[in-house]
């Protein structure tokens, strides 16, 4: 058996990974900038103390655009890496794409119709490609690659959290971290009124995320994308060994 030549599906992941570690830069700048402000206000009983989030404007559009750059050569990678198997075993390079399916049986029965007898077994293996599967992730890729056949893919900027150092009562808290969801507005602490003092501003620590409901809901955009790249390396390295 010829061994398939995998020089375009990897051209297309390192591709991939130039978008990711361009991306990484574009959010970490955009993170930088003064999109929000944290304030101090009573409650309305003027009983509590809320420290209130507010973020003034949306993701820049260019984390929107890369982020689709990037989804769409790591899926392409998976085409071709799949042509690549054809070709090496059938000579045929039209058997159509990469095998993906909303249900486990429904994958059997592509990779059964469209996998190579020979890279059968790998890919019963390996390739879980179906939603909820071990594959979930690739399949969730297939899932955004459409979508970005179409339009930007949306993200929304959530808080992870906030360090702060803090007085309440008589007691001094130093570098706190507090995990915390908002929106564009939220109200991150509360504390009984004359308790509660912030002895330096708090410093929030901030995540892109990709919002395309229903599949991908507050999906964190740098950790998936540095999650499924590793798995198609690790998956090409399985089909050449055969």
């Amino acid at each position: 058996m010829t061994v398939p030549d995998m020089t375009d599906a990897l051209l297309k992941l390192d591709r991939a990974r130039k978008h990711i570690n361009d991306l990484e830069i574009k959010i970490s700048s955009f993170l930088n900038t003064d999109f929000y402000r944290l304030s101090i206000e009573p409650d309305e009983g003027n009983t509590s103390a809320l420290v209130k989030l507010e973020t003034f404007h949306d993701v820049d559009k260019e984390i929107n655009l890369i982020l689709g750059d990037a989804v769409s050569n790591l899926r392409s990678s998976l085409d071709y890496a799949f042509i690549a198997v054809c070709k090496a075993t059938t000579g045929i390079i039209d058997q159509g794409g990469f095998p993906f399916a909303n249900t486990e049986n429904d994958l059997t029965g592509r990779i059964n119709k469209t996998v190579p007898e020979a890279f059968k077994k790998c890919f019963f293996d390996h390739v879980k490609t179906y939603k909820g599967g071990a594959g979930h992730d690739l399949w969730l890729l297939n899932e955004l690659r459409n979508t970005d056949k179409h339009r930007l893919l949306l993200t929304t900027v959530s808080i992870a959290g906030i360090t702060a150092d803090f007085v309440l009562g008589t007691n001094k808290f130093y570098n706190c971290t507090i995990g915390l969801t908002a929106g564009q507005t939220g109200y991150l602490i509360k504390a009984p009124m004359g308790e509660f003092d912030l002895t330096k501003q708090p410093r929030p620590a901030f995540s892109v995320q990709i919002a395309e409901p229903p599949h991908a809901i507050n999906v964190p955009v740098l950790p998936f994308l540095n999650f499924v790249h590793p798995q198609i390396e690790s998956l090409f390295k399985r089909i050449t060994a055969l």
